[in-house]
């Protein structure tokens, strides 16, 4: 706690400083004056708590600087020092709300007490501030959370609302006009989310200082990122709100704080009257959003639903087509065809989205699903379904459909090797456990439940040979890893790697190794001997 002694004596200041317990009472000396302005410049470069002064001081009396002290409105308490001859005067101060004198000659005892006695005093004052201060703030945050709870929970909400009274009520408003306009603004996204964030914020500051200016109460919140929900109540009609709202997109679009490339749209309900409407008026401000894919961007839109004529292709109809053509070339593994057919369905459903564009988002998470149905891959719909919300023209979805056919494309590429790596191992292993029987490609599908045409087109991309050149070389190696023991006869060897008939045999491995069996087990052996 600072303190500022003052009196016309230097040697009185002196004496004060040493009668006084600095460290046992917390105190700390910021300045010794010996007149009146001198006083007044150390209270405003220091802001002291306690002021120990004189009455009679040159330049300016210690009631004066009392009288101008307190019109600052601080924090500043005063002890003065008076004589017997001046206490008359110090009387004035108790106007100034002093309540400590001290007569001189000062004694050290008093001095402390009383200095104590006005420290704790302070620091009570300061700790009853401080927790007011901090039950003001926690009042008004908690009132910030209702109202924003309004917008992020109560908006969309079947809950119906009596009338504005009601809300004022219980979410802390102050709702006094006729009319209300529920607004969605949609902020494109952009590679820097940081950067989205910040035209957010400036987008918020804008629509506040100008809504105040036609409405009784406004209030914003974002509600995901790129994304703001206000509600205004005013007095003006829709033009003036529309108005109003462009401007606000046209001023932030030229701002230099703005990183290009940013696209702004702000959808806005029609005004309405009762406060049972908001549901509908917030679906309407999100529809009109949506219809951003179409009309352009960067713009205020108002939502003006329109109907497809019912002998014209829906969308849906496109999708359907699109899910029977997925599934004829997954069955035959034509992977490398889904990003041609994504890219005809998304340009055949264009002109029906233009008929009923807030169809649009729902429409293409219906192809997110199809698309992550087909390859399996679930968890990537939801963050396809995010980047298309963000998007702003119909070009950009269609890129991001490009992007998501790929990816399903590559990932039942992916997922059909796997599983084609294990078929053949298996194709194999039936292979060498079953090489004294008469198999053949058709069996081996049996075994792996194949056709044998599609088995024979992944044992070759597996293994690089055909089926028929693989079981004849599987053949040979097993023949000529027996031939090279004495336990079998050829006879024996044919029999154990397929062949009934001996001469069959012989003349195969002839014509594959160069030699006969018995030429190949007589060389093996001589090899052996030497």
């Amino acid at each position: 706690m600072k303190v500022l002694i003052a009196d016309d004596e230097i040697n009185i200041c002196k004496l004060i400083k040493n009668s006084l317990d600095w460290e046992g009472l917390g105190l700390e000396l910021c300045a010794m004056e010996t007149n009146g302005p001198a006083v007044l410049e150390s209270i405003k470069k220091y802001s002291p708590e306690i002021v120990i002064t004189d009455i009679q001081m040159p330049g300016m009396s210690g009631i004066d600087i009392i009288a101008e002290v307190s019109s600052w409105n601080t924090v500043t308490r005063f002890i003065i020092i008076s004589g017997y001859s001046y206490f008359e005067y110090a009387q004035k101060a108790v106007q100034y709300g002093v309540e400590n004198f001290l007569l001189k000659p000062i004694r050290k005892c008093e001095l402390n007490d009383t200095v104590a006695r006005l420290a704790e005093k302070i620091e009570k004052g300061r700790q009853l501030r401080t927790k007011i201060s901090k039950q003001t703030s926690e009042l008004k945050q908690s009132k910030s959370k209702v109202r924003r709870s309004f917008l992020l929970s109560n908006l969309d909400a079947e809950r119906v609302f009596k009338n504005a009274q009601e809300l004022n009520n219980e979410f802390y408003f102050n709702f006094s006009y006729e009319y209300f306009t529920v607004g969605i603004v949609h902020i494109a996204h952009t590679a820097d989310d940081a950067n989205t964030d910040i035209v957010l914020n400036n987008f918020r500051s804008s629509l506040k200082n100008n809504l105040s200016q036609i409405g009784a109460e406004c209030e914003i919140e974002a509600e995901t990122a790129g994304k703001l929900c206000f509600i205004l109540n005013h007095d003006s009609t829709d033009a003036v709100v529309e108005r109003t709202l462009s401007y606000c997109v046209d001023d932030l679009l030229a701002s230099r704080s703005l990183i290009k490339p940013n696209f702004i749209t702000v959808g806005i309900s029609d005004a309405f009257t009762l406060p049972s409407s908001f549901k509908q008026a917030y679906q309407n401000a999100n529809n009109a959003v949506a219809c951003r894919f179409f009309p352009g961007k960067s713009r205020v839109l108002r939502y003006a639903p329109k109907e497809s004529a019912p002998s014209e292709k829906t969308w849906q109809f496109y999708l359907d087509e699109l899910q029977e053509k997925l599934t004829a070339v997954t069955d035959k593994m034509q992977f490398d065809a889904i990003p041609q057919l994504v890219a005809q369905a998304m340009g055949k459903m264009c002109p029906a989205l233009s008929r009923t564009p807030v169809d649009t988002l729902r429409a293409f998470e219906s192809l997110t699903a199809i698309l992550t149905r087909f390859s399996d891959n679930h968890e990537d719909e939801e963050k396809y379904n995010l980047l298309a919300s963000r998007a702003n023209n119909y070009a950009e979805l269609t890129a991001i459909a490009e992007v998501l056919a790929s990816s399903a494309q590559s990932k039942l590429n992916s997922r059909v090797l796997g599983r084609n790596a294990a078929i053949v191992e298996k194709v194999k292993k039936y292979l060498k456990e079953n090489l004294c029987n008469a198999v053949d490609l058709s069996s081996a599908a049996r075994e792996v439940n194949f056709a044998p045409s599609y088995l024979g087109v992944i044992f070759k991309a597996e293994t690089g040979i055909g089926f028929s050149d693989y079981l004849m070389r599987l053949r040979m190696d097993t023949a000529k890893e027996l031939l090279s023991g004495l336990r079998d006869n050829v006879s024996q060897v044919a029999n154990k790697v397929g062949y009934r008939d001996v001469k069959h045999f012989s003349g195969m491995f002839r014509r594959i190794v160069g030699i006969t069996p018995a030429e190949y087990r007589k060389i093996h052996h001589l090899k052996e001997a030497d």
